[in-house]
């Protein structure tokens, strides 16, 4: 496939797969963020062991609890906070994996044009740079994005030219490297879920499944095993305090591990469809007789 193909097949699909699913986005951050907040409470009990024990139980965190107070506060429209910077640009991001993973495979055909590489290492390779590339380009947008998410205020806009505002915010108080924050753990998750998902979907195209079913069951299961990085990020694009990534993590994992996956359930419930989407439409633009020959004629 020639990499305008997998740009502009990248961009429809990723773009469309966030919009199917946001709603279910925001509940799951909001879940993320009352985890830390939760935690911080738990920092000022004893601990056994590594991990924290306390009197008195603070406050559980109920998904119906969750989207009571996003719905009471914000009404139907609160479930959308934090839609542009994803639908506008995520897209692009996604068409930026697809290319990255296109260019690397061109540079092994270049490189070792007689390799007898399997494909599941070919895929694991391939999806490693595609989550790198999401990292670089996710961070900055996960920081508008969580933010707007978490924030209570009722004056927040969501607007291109807002965003823009905030940006500059960002920038002046931190430098560039406040878009940056959270950009370790995004990383690692990034890296890691993107290769096993892309492995995961290879696998079942291979065996017959359609491209909605195996875009389903490869991101639902490409999840649950990084899923506390995405939390630990979460806390920290959503603090004030700035806390490294090292200090947010020993606190995430000081507690039992039954609470190291805040959300999950949403996440799993947003990230199946979502991708299932994501996948469809891409696949269905790479064989589309008019993208064809617009990317042939541009390579």
């Amino acid at each position: 496939m020639v990499l305008l193909g997998e740009i502009i097949a990248g961009w429809v699909g990723g773009a469309a797969g966030i919009l199917a699913t946001h709603p279910l986005d925001t509940v799951r951050v909001r879940l993320q963020h009352q985890s830390g907040l939760r935690l911080q409470q738990l920092q000022l009990s004893p601990t056994i062991g590594h991990f924290y024990v306390h009197q008195s139980s603070p406050s559980p965190i109920g998904l119906w609890r969750i989207v009571h107070s996003i719905h009471d506060r914000f009404g139907p429209s609160g479930f959308y906070r934090g839609i542009v910077p994803p639908v506008l640009l995520r897209g692009t991001v996604f068409a930026m994996i697809r290319g990255s993973m296109e260019l690397a495979e061109q540079l092994a055909d270049q490189l070792h044009p007689q390799r007898q590489w399997s494909r599941t290492f070919e895929q694991t390779v391939y999806g490693s740079v595609g989550g790198f590339t999401a990292a670089l380009c996710d961070t900055p947008i996960f920081v508008l994005k969580t933010r707007m998410q978490t924030t209570n205020s009722m004056t927040a806009k969501e607007d291109i030219v807002a965003y823009a505002m905030r940006t500059r915010e960002i920038v002046r108080e931190s430098g560039p490297r406040g878009l940056y924050v959270g950009f370790v753990p995004q990383m690692f998750l990034g890296v890691a879920s993107w290769a096993m998902m892309f492995v995961a979907y290879d696998e079942l195209r291979f065996r017959g499944f359609s491209p909605f079913l195996a875009g389903v069951l490869s991101a639902m299961a490409s999840w649950p095993p990084f899923y506390p990085l995405d939390v630990i990020r979460t806390r920290m694009q959503a603090a004030s305090n700035h806390d490294s990534f090292v200090t947010i993590a020993r606190d995430h994992f000081r507690q039992r591990p039954s609470q190291w996956f805040p959300g999950l359930t949403v996440t799993l419930l947003r990230a199946g469809p979502r991708f299932g989407v994501t996948f469809y439409l891409m696949e269905q633009l790479q064989t589309s007789s008019w993208l064809r020959p617009a990317a042939e004629e541009v390579n």
